[in-house]
């Protein structure tokens, strides 16, 4: 059976080359030469310039274990994150559709008290349809009193811009129905 080595006990600083006491396993350095204090006390370099392991220029690093320069540090961060997108496409997808539902429900609830969750009910009651038209609409909009702030319904984007347009006003919507109407003709148009 091996031995297991006691500490403290006597080791060789890998730096400077002093004995020093080893207090536990895995010290390569003496104490002076762990500190920068020490370090600037023995007139010693405090930084040590390394070279980089890509381009093979030398950089002076930020920590002791660091193997690539700044910018090749950059370059290699990027690449693994777009090989990482690249090989998990359904987890972005997913991240996207989570982060425009919590945007919907966001405005939603500020805009007019409702959750995303009531909208997609009330939506999903008028089988998708406009309440003034009565077409089939990808996306409806939550029409409501400007005055009062209370919802009125449903509509497609063009209904709900025609009536913002108009100025949510009766007497200008009957305006337009009879000028419609007498320009029209005989047809509905």
């Amino acid at each position: 059976m091996a031995e297991q080595a006691t500490y403290p006990r006597d080791a060789t600083c890998g730096k400077c080359g002093l004995t020093f006491r080893k207090q536990r396993s895995g010290w390569r350095l003496c104490e002076q030469c762990l500190t920068v204090r020490g370090r600037m006390a023995r007139g010693l370099p405090t930084v040590f310039e390394k070279e980089c392991e890509t381009c093979r220029k030398s950089f002076l690093p930020r920590r002791n274990y660091a193997r690539f320069c700044s910018s090749c540090r950059s370059e290699r961060a990027r690449q693994q994150s777009l090989q990482w997108r690249r090989e998990n496409p359904e987890w972005r997808a997913a991240s996207n559709a989570r982060s425009r539902d919590s945007k919907r429900n966001s405005e939603l609830r500020i805009k007019y008290g409702i959750t995303l969750d009531d909208f997609r009910l009330a939506s999903s009651e008028r089988h998708g349809r406009c309440d003034i038209c009565l077409g089939v609409a990808s996306t409806l909009c939550v029409d409501h009193d400007h005055n009062t702030n209370q919802i009125r319904g449903l509509l497609c984007r063009k209904c709900n811009r025609s009536l913002g347009l108009l100025g949510d006003s009766l007497a200008i919507i009957l305006s337009a129905i009879v000028y419609l109407s007498q320009t029209a003709g005989s047809e509905d148009a």
